[in-house]
């Protein structure tokens, strides 16, 4: 995705977008936020949906819950 680590954002404007309509604390708590988000989810009991693609590696539930979110990926 185009907002998930800072080094992107700056590539696609998005951080400087942030930066005009509001400042550097809006932009952190942005960026924040995006680390924080789950690598995906289960809907309905019988999909999982994932914002970008994940490695072949997680091939189970299991171990997608064992990764270590928090922070850039």
């Amino acid at each position: 995705g185009n907002h998930e680590t800072r080094e992107m954002t700056t590539f696609d404007n998005v951080r400087d977008q942030c930066l005009k309509a509001y400042d550097e604390d809006v932009y952190e708590c942005f960026s924040d936020a995006f680390e924080s988000l789950p690598v995906g989810a289960v809907v309905n009991k019988t999909f999982l949906s994932v914002h970008g693609g994940i490695s072949p590696q997680l091939t189970t539930l299991d171990k997608i819950n064992e990764l270590e979110r928090r922070g850039e990926p």
